[in-house]
């Protein structure tokens, strides 16, 4: 029944509609408007419907829906996320040539207005699951297909497999209807009959049963010999056809595929087929350019998927919401595992509570037999719920109790939390986590070392928690922002987006290329597209980093990264919107292994010339392989003889076949002297015995020529500096009544600000102080990029990164009140909003200043970058 259908929204003129598409992806001006829209199509059934049972079916319509088929009403549905379906014998003539009308009417409220039932009860929003329609756009109306369904009277309505990987059996529970249909044949032999088809239309196994006189779903047990065990790795799908026979004679047939999988928890780690694998997760929204809930086509999501396997990922997290069938097949054909999760509601309300255990049944009913579902979520960070409340702990508690019963073979998860709320009992304790990096890559770590040896509580501090201590340990959100090439959203949304106009400042995108050239940020990079190259590469770089320092947890058993995709005005996807790959998407792969090698610099990733860097490495490994006889090669490309092998065949690393981390004997480099400050990378490469690879890694690291560190400090302005102005610069910590008046006589200053009490509020520079804390300054959420005009910084290796040899420089305090041509390096937050300084020249007077604050003073002379910003700045102040 897909296809274009008319639609007229409250009273508004009636006009056409796409069928299946949610009202607002074809007419933006509905967005956020609440109401009831009149769908209507006219269809003929060209055969004989006489002993046929006819239904009318429905993937999902958002939220309210009531159908009428000839001026009749066949009934209602509540309920945005799952199918339902209507028998419509009765309803229709039974001339085949017949023309019939359907009328479907669809009433959703929205997170701005609440609409009105027929029975004129409000319809709040809050009391309905609407997932993340609150954050990015409503949702309204029939956004899956519409079909009917012809089928003998006497026929299979519903398929329920579970299988049993111990005993090699895959168990049907098959629901039949119009049983009445052949009661006036007692003598009848009805049965059913189960075949198993592997890779060729040979019957693998089989059974059958006698159908009984009850109305309850019949069982059909099948032994399936060898069999092959479905995996991320090895996703082998069984077809299985159920024939419902009478006298022999089959009258309905219905193919299901599925896999054997079991999913458990063991000692601390996921175990799928009773093997601990790593979760390699991808936050997943699920909506899509220019359809928004609706899928595009199936192959659509298999590009995405084989992608999503690309990047090296294992796991899909569908947030909040519950995907359309295809999405499934596809996870199963592919092999991702899915966790999935109920879309949230706005409060704590009876209503919501039975739509949620609704829904829940409903995804059980519809997709028990996808191997690929591992894990659902009854609640996302609380949102609905208040759990400081003992009757809303209560409640999730039971819910949690509940859902184990009707999902028995899934994980459940009560609710995952970030701060302040927690869970009180899980099947997995995961939690969120966001923080910039490098600028907060100390904060990072330390939080991952309290919620390892659990100084974070992650349970409920009120005594009803049931806490086993062997729940998985999941970082089940972290990530960073790469902002998207505009021509990429263009082609993929068909011309500028809606959304463009969404999302607080600073995720709100309307505007950005104008801002772009406000901030005259030409200087750092050649155009805007430059600059999404460049946030591209942070946002790997702070990838790789808080992966690696979650794989050096051994107690860690998987991550999610938030997320697979951009969504709208948020931008921290390993893809764009239009499902286009990000600069890093072929580096992913080797990090996103279940064995993997972490690097990590001694001290510091800046080195002088002639220093030995001390490299050390960690193997983190989910296959649970032994090192025997291994090698580790690594080498600098760019520095021709500057290679080594590690040879381990003495060493025997893991004999055991253990899951976990084993350091490695460490690399020592001895670093040239360079004739200008480089950025190198340093790669390396664990092989085995045979040569076969088994991890692949890569280090950035500094070189400094050391005559870098010779440049003299300026003198510290002091009363005797005012004695006479020299045009050698100097410098303070303050700025007061003495250092305003040298400048102004003409002395040149470099000015470090830093703690907050050096600037006074009101001073001639017209500039003001402000801690990171504000304005979403230091990026956890809302990811800031910091720059660097190339003109000002000849001598910093790498300018478009702020990699980690900024890490002792990272400033605490930004500045704003100067003007755009004046700031040499700054930051800005999101679609380049908040803009502020972190160093500027400014003309005062007779004299010039120099502002930073980048933490320069006491990195002086021994951190190589710090001593390089100080040359720029000086050699800044002293130009004209």
């Amino acid at each position: 029944m897909d296809g274009i259908w008319a639609f007229r929204f409250n009273e508004e003129m009636e006009t056409s509609i796409a069928v299946p598409a949610p009202w607002e992806s074809c007419f933006p001006a509905l967005i956020n408007r609440a109401g009831t829209a009149v769908y209507t199509t006219k269809f003929q059934l060209e055969q004989s419907l006489a002993g046929k049972s006819i239904t009318l079916n429905f993937g999902a319509v958002d939220y309210y829906a009531e159908i009428w088929l000839d001026d009749q009403f066949v009934g209602s549905h509540e309920g945005g996320y799952t199918p339902f379906h209507f028998d419509i014998q009765g309803f229709l003539a039974q001339s085949a040539d017949a023309e019939h009308k359907l009328i479907v009417k669809v009433t959703d409220s929205t997170l701005k207005e609440n609409a009105i039932l027929p029975s004129g009860e409000e319809l709040l929003f809050a009391d309905i699951p609407h997932g993340k329609q609150s954050w990015y756009s409503s949702v309204g109306g029939i956004w899956q297909s519409v079909w009917i369904e012809i089928k003998p009277c006497y026929s299979i309505d519903h398929i329920e497999i579970s299988t049993d990987i111990d005993r090699f059996i895959a168990a049907f529970s098959i629901k039949l209807i119009g049983r009445e249909s052949v009661q006036n044949t007692p003598n009848s032999s009805i049965r059913l009959q189960v075949n198993i088809y592997q890779d060729d239309n040979l019957v693998l196994a089989s059974n059958s049963a006698a159908v009984g006189s009850d109305t309850g779903p019949e069982i059909v047990v099948v032994s399936v010999p060898d069999v092959k065990l479905w995996s991320p790795d090895f996703p082998f799908l069984y077809r299985a056809e159920v024939q419902l026979l009478v006298d022999s004679q089959v009258i309905d047939i219905q193919i299901r595929k599925f896999g054997f999988r079991q999913v458990t928890c063991q000692d601390g780690r996921v175990c799928v087929n009773g093997n601990p694998i790593f979760l390699r997760g991808v936050l997943d929204q699920d909506f899509y350019p220019k359809t928004i809930y609706t899928t595009p086509s199936s192959e659509y999501l298999r590009e995405q998927f084989v992608k999503a396997k690309e990047l090296g990922l294992n796991l899909m997290r569908c947030h909040i919401k519950v995907p359309d069938t295809e999405y499934l097949n596809m996870c199963d054909e592919i092999g991702l595992l899915v966790w999935y999760e109920i879309p949230n509601g706005g409060k704590f309300s009876a209503k919501y509570k039975d739509c949620s255990e609704d829904t829940l049944k409903a995804m059980w009913h519809r997709d028990s037999h996808h191997p690929c579902i591992i894990a659902v979520s009854i609640i996302n960070e609380a949102w609905g719920i208040d759990m400081l409340e003992e009757e809303h702990r209560a409640w999730l508690k039971n819910a949690y109790h509940r859902a184990k019963t009707i999902a028995d073979g899934w994980l459940i998860i009560d609710n995952s939390p970030c701060h302040p709320n927690f869970h009180i009992v899980s099947d997995l304790d995961d939690y969120h986590v966001y923080y910039n990096i490098p600028d907060h890559a100390g904060k990072f770590a330390e939080w991952m070392h309290n919620f390892t040896s659990k100084r974070y509580s992650t349970y409920s501090p009120f005594g009803d928690a049931e806490y086993k201590d062997s729940e998985p340990l999941i970082v089940s959100e972290f990530g960073n922002w790469g902002l998207p090439n505009y021509d990429n959203i263009l082609d993929a949304e068909g011309g500028e987006p809606y959304w463009l106009d969404t999302g607080d400042i600073p995720m709100h995108p309307r505007g950005f290329l104008e801002r772009f050239e406000e901030q005259q940020l030409s200087r750092a990079f050649k155009d805007y597209n430059a600059l999404t190259d460049a946030s591209q590469e942070q946002e790997w770089l702070s990838l790789k980093w808080e992966v690696e320092e979650m794989r050096l947890h051994a107690a860690i058993s998987g991550y999610v990264i938030t997320e697979f995709t951009d969504i709208n005005w948020e931008c921290n996807g390993l893809l764009d919107i239009g499902r286009n790959k990000k600069v890093f998407h072929e580096r992913s792969r080797l990090l996103q292994a279940q064995d993997i090698l972490i690097p990590r610099l001694k001290d510091r990733t800046c080195f002088w010339g002639g220093e030995t860097a001390v490299l050390r490495l960690t193997f983190s490994t989910f296959s649970g392989r032994p090192l025997h006889s291994a090698r580790i090669d690594w080498n600098i490309e760019e520095i021709p003889g500057l290679k080594g092998s590690l040879d381990l065949t003495d060493i025997d690393i893991n004999p055991a076949g253990e899951y976990g981390n084993f350091e490695l004997p460490a690399i020592q480099v001895d670093l040239p002297e360079n004739s200008s400050a480089r950025k190198y990378q340093i790669k390396i490469e664990l092989a085995a015995a045979d040569e076969a690879l088994i991890a692949s890694t890569t280090q950035n690291i500094v070189i400094v020529p050391r005559r870098f560190q010779s440049v003299p400090l300026p003198s510290v302005l002091s009363s005797n500096s005012m004695r006479e102005v020299t045009p050698q610069p100097l410098m303070a910590t303050e700025w007061n009544v003495s250092s305003e008046e040298f400048v102004l006589s003409g002395g040149n200053l470099l000015l470090f600000l830093g703690n907050g009490e050096e600037l006074p509020a009101e001073n001639i520079l017209g500039l003001t102080l402000h801690n990171r804390d504000e304005n979403a300054w230091w990026g956890d959420w809302c990811t800031t990029k910091t720059w660097f005009a190339e003109d000002a910084f000849p001598s910093l290796p790498d300018r478009s990164r702020f990699d980690f040899e900024y890490e002792a420089v990272v400033p605490e305090f930004v500045f704003t009140g100067a003007a755009a041509a004046n700031v040499v390096s700054g930051l800005y937050a999101g679609w380049l909003h908040n803009p502020a300084g972190i160093a500027a020249k400014m003309k005062l007077g007779l004299g010039r200043v120099v502002v930073t604050t980048y933490k320069l003073p006491g990195n002086i002379g021994s951190n190589p970058i710090a001593t390089l910003l100080l040359n720029d700045l000086i050699a800044l102040l002293e130009s004209p």
